[in-house]
C-alpha cells in the first residue's frame, strides 16, 4: 500500500489549559517539512524540495548549508553519528515477475560535512517506509499488504543489507527501538512485535486487538495510536497487557514522548480545517492539554523535556508547551 504516515505535527497554538515558558520564535520552513530530528542546540528537518537542512530553535534561522538528496525524502533517523533518511526515487519503478513496486533509497548523511555519502538500494515493495537504529543496524521497515511485509536492517559498516529480511507484521506503520529490542506496530494484523535487536530473532507478539497508526515507546509503557476509536492504548511491554485507554477526543497518528509528557496528533487530512494534538500526563493516564494547529501536523521531535512540531500549511516548525 502507498502510504506516508507522517511522525507529528503543529503550528499556531491555541492552548487550552496549559501554560508553559516563553515559547521559542516559530521557524517558518521554505518547503513542506516530512521529518524532524533533534539534537542538542538544533533541529535536523528533511524538507519537500529534496534537501535535508539544520535550524536552531533559538533564533528560527538555518544553520548552515542544506543537504541536497537525490530522491523524494520521507522518514528520517539519527544513529551511528549520521542521519538515514528513506525516500522514493521519482518516476522510476522496480519491475520483477511479481509486480511493479516504487524505487526505494535510503541516504547516509554526515551532518558534520554536510553531505550524502551512501545512497543504498533496497529491494522494497511499499513506501510509507519508517526507519530505527540499533548499535549493530539501520532498521527499514517495507510496510506492504498483507504477508508481504519485510523489515530490513542496514550493516552501517558496509551500508549493505545486513542478512536476509526479517518476517514482519502485516503492514509495520511504526517502528521503534529501545533497550535492546526493536518493536513494531503493525495496521493490517493489529500487532505489536518484539525482536532482538542484535540478532533481529522474534521475541514476543503482542495481540492488540485493533489497528495501530502510530508508536511511541516511553514511560515504561508502549503508546499506541488507535485512530478508530480516538483513543490511546498504554500497554505494558512486559504482560502485553493494554493497562489503560486514553480518548483523545480526535483520531491520532503519531505520538512522541518528552520526559514528562506523551504527544499526539491527528495525522495530515485534507478533510480536515486545522490539525489537533494532545498531551497525555503518563502519571495519571490522562490527556492534561489540547493543542489545535492552524496547518496540518506532519512530524514531532522530542529532546529531553522539549518537544517540536512541524506543518504544513504553513511550512513551520514550533516548539510544544513544556
Amino acid at each position: 500500500m502507498s502510504r506516508r504516515l507522517p511522525c507529528l505535527a503543529v503550528v499556531l497554538l491555541l492552548l487550552t489549559g496549559c501554560q508553559g515558558p516563553r515559547a521559542e520564535p516559530r521557524t517558518d520552513l521554505p518547503a513542506e517539512p516530512w521529518a524532524v530530528v533533534a539534537e542538542a542546540g538544533g533541529l535536523w528537518v528533511v524538507l519537500g524540495d529534496h534537501t535535508v537542512a539544520r535550524y536552531d530553535p533559538a533564533t528560527a534561522r538555518i544553520d548552515g548549508a542544506p543537504v541536497r538528496l537525490p530522491f523524494t525524502p520521507g522518514a528520517m533517523v539519527g544513529g551511528h553519528g549520521d542521519l538515514w533518511i528513506g525516500g522514493q526515487v521519482d518516476g522510476r519503478r522496480r519491475v520483477t515477475a511479481e509486480g511493479s513496486y516504487p524505487v526505494i533509497r535510503v541516504a547516509r548523511v554526515d551532518p558534520r560535512r554536510r553531505a550524502v555519502t551512501a545512497v543504498i538500494a533496497l529491494p522494497l515493495r511499499s513506501n510509507g517506509n519508517r526507519l530505527a537504529s540499533t548499535p549493530s543496524a539501520v532498521w527499514v521497515t517495507d510496510p506492504a499488504e498483507g504477508a508481504l511485509s519485510r523489515i530490513w536492517r542496514v550493516d552501517p559498516a558496509t551500508n549493505r543489507p545486513l542478512g536476509r529480511p526479517l518476517r514482519a507484521g502485516e503492514e509495520p506503520l511504526a517502528i521503534e527501538a529501545v533497550d535492546g529490542a526493536v518493536w513494531s506496530a503493525n495496521h493490517d494484523d493489529g500487532t505489536l512485535r518484539r525482536m532482538d535487536a542484535a540478532t533481529g530473532a522474534l521475541q514476543g507478539t503482542v495481540d492488540l486487538g485493533v489497528e495501530p497508526h502510530g508508536m511511541a515507546i516511553a514511560h515504561g509503557a508502549i503508546w499506541v495510536a488507535d485512530a478508530h476509536h480516538h483513543a490511546v492504548l498504554r500497554v505494558d511491554p512486559g504482560s502485553g497487557r493494554t493497562v489503560a485507554r486514553i480518548p483523545v477526543g480526535f483520531e491520532p497518528g503519531p505520538l512522541a514522548a518528552t520526559r514528562s509528557a506523551v504527544w499526539v496528533a491527528t495525522p495530515p487530512d485534507p478533510d480536515l480545517a486545522a490539525g489537533s494534538l494532545a498531551r497525555i500526563d503518563p502519571a495519571g493516564n490522562r490527556v492534561t492539554a489540547t493543542v489545535s494547529v492552524d496547518g496540518q501536523a506532519t512530524a514531532l521531535a522530542a529532546d529531553g523535556d522539549r518537544a517540536w512540531v512541524a506543518t504544513i500549511g504553513p511550512n513551520a516548525i514550533l516548539p510544544l508547551p513544556t
